[in-house]
């Protein structure tokens, strides 16, 4: 795998996880909001809470992970946290296996008999947020340390077009995957009522939202699988070391402080004797 190493590849993979990222945390439960509000009742403050679990998650996590982050190497560290993510994308579409198959005509009376089910997904998306931190914290600083300088803002702008391509990917994967029936893998068996959900102009439609949440929390398992190989210093960081020697060696080589101020004073001296010596100026 060594020839794996180097900061080329590793940056091609952060980017592909900054893009899940983005997805789960920037796009996708804007995308589903209504749809679980229609599905499971939810109320404007339980949705508020949903929302705001990631960013509840990650504020307080990161004061506590943050003093363990050190102990393993910060791909080690990202993909620990890549799995974690993924657990919550799970926790996240568990509702619908849960709660059984939508049914239009009696969804009123199923919807009263699930309980605090917004916790649920508060519970998916905090771990989302929990998730989220190692690879926040220490994607820059890993290639602050293995790459050489003038190509770090490179490497910075790759991991943060792919998570700018997350959301824009996320908006319209997620809002194409509501067209679907959410029940769409199920028979009509357990519907009992005579609605059928499978008009998308109906206004009792719900499209399945979860499977958006499912495929991000898949794909992220395998990005975890290959963070997990990445050493601490890639191959790069050779080269790097060589490059910032080579400067200090030329560094060493220039004038110091003391010799190029007191070449200055005798440059300044020179030039008031050449002044003071000019005659008009001696005239007046």
């Amino acid at each position: 795998l060594q020839k794996f190493a180097y900061a080329k590849y590793a940056v091609l993979v952060c980017a592909v996880l900054a893009l899940f990222q983005s997805m789960a945390a920037n796009a996708l439960p804007g995308v589903v909001i209504h749809t679980l509000e229609s599905r499971y009742g939810l109320t404007s403050v339980e949705t508020g809470m949903i929302g705001a679990g990631y960013e509840i998650a990650s504020t307080l996590g990161v004061l506590v992970i943050i003093r363990y982050i050190g102990k393993l190497s910060a791909m080690k560290c990202m993909s620990i946290g890549t799995l974690i993510f993924a657990l919550g994308c799970f926790i996240f579409v568990l509702p619908q296996f849960l709660y059984g198959m939508y049914d239009p005509g009696k969804n009123g009376e199923i919807i009263s008999q699930f309980g605090n089910k917004w916790l649920i997904f508060f519970l998916g998306t905090a771990l989302n947020g929990l998730g989220s931190i190692p690879s926040n914290v220490l994607f820059f600083t890993y290639f602050d340390e293995n790459v050489e300088r003038k190509k770090v803002p490179i490497y910075h702008s790759i991991g943060s077009i792919g998570s700018f391509l997350g959301a824009l990917c996320g908006f319209l994967f997620g809002s194409a995957m509501l067209d679907l029936p959410v029940d769409f893998y199920r028979s009509d068996d357990g519907v009992v009522s005579e609605k059928k959900n499978d008009n998308v102009d109906d206004q009792h439609f719900v499209g399945a939202w979860w499977l958006p949440w499912l495929i991000t929390g898949i794909s992220m398992v395998f990005v975890s699988l290959i963070l997990w190989p990445f050493p601490t210093e890639l191959m790069d960081k050779r080269r790097k070391l060589e490059l910032e020697t080579d400067e200090d060696c030329d560094e060493s080589y220039k004038p110091t402080n003391s010799s190029s101020k007191s070449n200055s004073i005798s440059k300044s001296t020179h030039v008031y004797k050449k002044v003071l010596n000019n005659p008009t100026w001696r005239s007046t």
